[in-house]
């Protein structure tokens, strides 16, 4: 085919997609579409499990996605499931936003499909665009550098392996490469729709960086990649600072001797690891807890959300 195959063949050997059977996430947008017509070429049909979750947020919109799909692995031949939940109910049930919402219920529908087909790997479709965008909303609203690369190649939900062969590869890429061999697909309309922020980030945004840099992906890839680096050497002496002491427990004294940057990095993990992130750690809670831990009497307890410090003499302990 052409070198964005090649470069697809390059990307699923790296990630060492070997399983027997793998699982593939398909909205029946033109990436994923394109990430199953490829799937097809490299491997027989019943080795996968096409998965489909419809949210029920646009009407006949979303039948028809659903619909597309079905069509698609019937006439191919290709295993498939189904999912469907109203998320505009489950999210005022649960008081959640509805993309919070609609991503638990759809990860919830996709674990619960391949615990029961003993499948320990899904196939996703997120691309380059995505993960800059995902970098850039987080750092818009406050994170660190783990907001940063929270997009990963390869990242686990629970037991389940989550793997992302387009992350290197451009939207316009796969569009191209959708066209060229004339993949069918649906366009989610809502996409296009810039009162969602993330759309907004999308279409308004990111084009205008075209201008002062048309290979502005590249560059941005290469920044991710290298905060992915630095938070990877920052994490590993910040668990060499904590390996002092016993489990769940420093020592208050040993911390107020450190940097204000070592102090700010130990809360920063310590916070990410009880809260799967550091999305909404604002710096004034970390001089909060940094206050806390150098200056708080004995006896006290200091919690951020499902962080919670405890002070005892000298000794603070991990809850």
């Amino acid at each position: 085919m052409t070198s964005f195959y090649e470069s697809f063949l390059a990307s699923y050997h790296a990630l060492r997609i070997d399983h027997d059977r793998i699982a593939v996430a398909v909205s029946g947008g033109v990436d994923s579409m394109t990430l199953l017509f490829l799937l097809l070429q490299i491997r027989e049909k019943k080795s996968l499990i096409v998965l489909h979750f419809d949210h029920m947020l646009r009407g006949d919109a979303s039948d028809q996605d659903r619909i597309l799909v079905e069509e698609y692995c019937q006439k191919y031949a290709i295993p498939y499931r189904i999912g469907r939940e109203n998320i505009r109910a489950k999210a005022q049930e649960t008081r959640h936003s509805l993309e919070m919402t609609a991503r638990v219920e759809r990860y919830a529908f996709f674990e619960e499909v391949c615990r029961t087909e003993n499948i320990g790997v899904l196939l996703t479709a997120h691309h380059l665009d995505d993960r800059i965008e995902t970098a850039l909303f987080h750092l818009i609203r406050g994170t660190k550098l783990d907001g940063i690369h929270a997009l990963l190649p390869e990242s686990y939900h629970g037991t389940l392996r989550i793997v992302r062969p387009f992350l290197h590869t451009t939207k316009a890429e796969i569009s191209r490469f959708a066209a060229e061999n004339v993949i069918t697909f649906h366009e989610d309309a809502t996409n296009l729709d810039t009162e969602y922020q993330r759309n907004y980030l999308r279409h308004e945004v990111l084009p205008r960086f075209y201008t002062i840099n048309p290979e502005y992906p590249r560059a941005l890839e290469n920044f991710i990649q290298y905060t992915e680096e630095v938070s990877t050497f920052i994490n590993m002496h910040v668990l060499e600072w904590l390996g002092h002491f016993p489990e769940n427990t420093f020592s208050a004294s040993d911390f107020a001797r450190e940097t204000p940057f070592l102090q700010r990095e130990i809360v920063r993990l310590l916070y990410q690891r009880k809260n799967n992130g550091t999305i909404g750690l604002g710096e004034w809670n970390i001089a909060e807890i940094v206050r806390f831990i150098t200056t708080a009497g004995w006896g006290t307890e200091k919690c951020v959300k499902l962080l919670t410090l405890r002070k005892q003499k000298w000794v603070i302990t991990i809850a």
